[in-house]
């Protein structure tokens, strides 16, 4: 960490709330425990973290973090997909004398649940939100735009 305190363009309170926020990723939580006030902490957090310099620092922090860990994308994936592989299989249904019983059960909920995660990750359910006015007709059209702009003006 000796080397995170020189980091250029950030005080000593912005790294430490940098250093705060890869905890949880909770810019408020990390604004306060890095020692800035309370008072409008979500404002102050989301400033802070849309500056570049912060932005840059976040960054360099999660990847010495990753390479301390050995805990990336690939992992997380590997890991979805191990137990995923896991649930799939079958395992012999038991009777009270532990002798099997000819039935086989698996676990589809979290088999799905992993699938989902992964499908997340390749983007396969990205939902898509239409928003229409009535009868399927654009909500403001060029031509109440240009009604609007006009009123408007007059009003001027």
């Amino acid at each position: 960490m000796a080397a995170n305190k020189k980091k250029v363009g950030l005080n000593e309170r912005q790294k430490r709330f940098c250093e705060e926020y890869i905890k949880d990723l909770n810019g408020p939580a990390a604004y306060i425990r890095a020692g800035y006030q309370a008072k409008a902490a979500d404002v102050c957090a989301a400033k802070l973290l849309a500056t570049t310099n912060i932005k840059a620092y976040v960054n360099e922090l999660k990847a010495q973090r990753s390479k301390r860990t050995a805990i990336d994308a690939d992992y997380v994936l590997y890991g979805i997909q191990d137990v995923v592989e896991r649930c799939k299989q079958g395992k012999p249904v038991l009777d009270e004398d532990g002798n099997p019983t000819g039935e086989w059960r698996f676990e589809p909920n979290a088999c799905l649940t992993g699938f989902k995660m992964l499908g997340q990750h390749l983007k396969l359910f990205t939902e898509k939100h239409e928003i229409t006015g009535p009868n399927g007709k654009d909500i403001f059209g060029i031509e109440q735009l240009e009604r609007m702009l006009k009123l408007q003006k007059e009003q001027e």
